[in-house]
Order: C-alpha cells, then structure tokens, then sequence
C-alpha cells in the first residue's frame, strides 16, 4: 500500500510533515510554497465541483419549471373537409373544400440554454472522473466504489440522452436529404 507524503497535513497548517516526522520540506526550500499552493489550488478545484453541482441542480429543477419552457411550435395541413377543434372550450367547426394550416403549440421544451450547461457541467463532471481514475492507484478499487458507480452512470446519462435525441435530429436532417 503506498503512502503519501501528506500524512499529517491539515489544509490550514503549511508545514506537512511525513510519517517519519520529518518536515516535507527539509533539505528543499521550495517545497514549503509547491505544497501551500497545490493545497489552496485543491480547495479551488473541490469549490469548482460543488459550484457546478450547485449550477447542474438548478439548471434541472428550472427546465423542468413551465415558465422556462418554450412552445413547440408544429405546423399542420389538414386536408379539405375536416372536423377541426379550434375553441379551447368546444366548438367544432368544418373546414371549407381548401387545405388548412394550422399552428399547434400544445407541447413545450425546455430552452436550449439549459442543454448548454447541462453539457458544461457534464464536461467537468467527466474531466474530475477521468482524472480520479487515471490518479487512482487500484482501477478495479475505483470501479468497485459506490461513489465512482454512482457518478460514472449519472455522467453516462448525459451523454446516452444526447446519443439518442439530439443526434436524432441530425439523422432525421440527412435522412431527408438523401430523399
């Protein structure tokens, strides 16, 4: 099992001492300042994951939220002689001989922002997993940790969501080009 150099290091004491009890920063002067800052550039890291959690959380409950949403706007021909709905509250009424055109606006989406930070988070949420993987001293360890299972299939979501509607539409697009 490997140890770090960091035994007894608490975040707020600058000097860090090894399990020898030896300071870390004897016979090396610069040591003291690399430890101090990558230890103030870790807490900068730790308070970007918990702010883009934050943000991914938000971003969810917003789009979810029908002030935030955007009508999905259809354009429909109806053929000639049909029985159309046009009241919200009853009222039949036949189209005349000509085709009809109408707007249907009864489905909402969320924004296209939201998709956009949702990515954003995503990318930082796969960057901190790849980089806990490749810094991780055991792989099958890492796999077998809940926590890495539970990020690895949140992560997956994101990306299996995008695969399977929004590269839908650019296949639909090329199927009607090759038409």
């Amino acid at each position: 099992m490997q140890h770090s150099p960091f035994v007894n290091c608490p975040i707020d004491r600058l000097v860090c001492r090894s399990e020898d009890g030896r300071s870390f920063h004897d016979g090396d002067p610069t040591a003291l300042v690399i430890v101090s800052l990558s230890v103030y550039v870790l807490q900068i890291i730790s308070a970007l994951s918990v702010l883009f959690i934050v943000i991914s959380i938000l971003s969810f409950c917003l789009k979810t939220h029908p002030n935030m949403r955007v009508p999905s706007i259809q354009n429909l021909t109806l053929p000639a002689g049909v029985h159309v709905r046009r009241s919200r509250y009853g009222g039949n009424t036949t189209v005349r001989a000509a085709q009809t055109w109408l707007l249907d606006k009864r489905r909402t989406i969320p924004h296209d922002a939201f998709f956009y930070v949702e990515a954003v988070c995503n990318g930082w949420f796969t960057f901190e997993l790849l980089i806990r993987l490749v810094v991780s001293p055991s792989r099958l360890t890492f796999f077998r940790a809940p926590v890495n299972i539970i990020d690895f299939v949140a992560t997956l979501s994101f990306y299996l969501d995008f695969l399977l509607t929004h590269l839908q539409k650019v296949f639909v697009l090329a199927a009607l080009e090759l038409n």
